[in-house]
């Protein structure tokens, strides 16, 4: 779940959000939100705008900037392009490698230890990702987490 940061600097904010990340399913509070009320015109009050700790969703102007991206790439199945326009709403986190990665074991010759900062004995997965809608678009100043 992508939070703005702003929010997780508060304390209380920050709780409930810890809360609603580890909630049996945490995408039935944002769905029944989205479904009655259009992100603009969301209360400055209500726990599910962003910038009061609820989950970042992009925006319709991102949802269309990552649709032409989308279509430059290698035309894909039908059926596989349904299911990735399935969940354009939600997909605000990109990531920009294979579905498959391999463990890296940190003193190898495939990474250095430079790369991980965690315990030596443990392995690690490098995912490079992308954030598919700004943080301008979500009023925010700090960024997101």
């Amino acid at each position: 779940m992508l939070v703005c940061a702003s929010a997780m600097q508060k304390e209380g904010l920050r709780d409930i959000a810890f809360n609603r990340a580890a909630a049996e399913d945490p995408d039935a509070e944002v769905e029944e939100k989205k479904e009655s009320t259009p992100p603009g015109q969301m209360d400055e009050n209500d726990p599910m705008k962003p910038l009061n700790g609820g989950p970042v969703t992009i925006c319709q102007g991102c949802i269309v900037r990552e649709r032409k991206r989308a279509a430059r790439k290698k035309t894909k199945k039908a059926d596989e392009e349904e299911e990735w326009a399935k969940d354009e709403a939600k997909r605000v986190i990109v990531f920009n490698c294979p579905e498959v990665r391999d463990w890296c074991v940190p003193g190898t010759k495939e990474t250095s230890v430079k790369e991980h900062d965690g315990p030596i004995d443990q392995c690690f997965v490098t995912a490079p990702m992308r954030v598919a809608c700004y943080c301008r678009h979500q009023s925010e100043k700090v960024g997101f987490q």
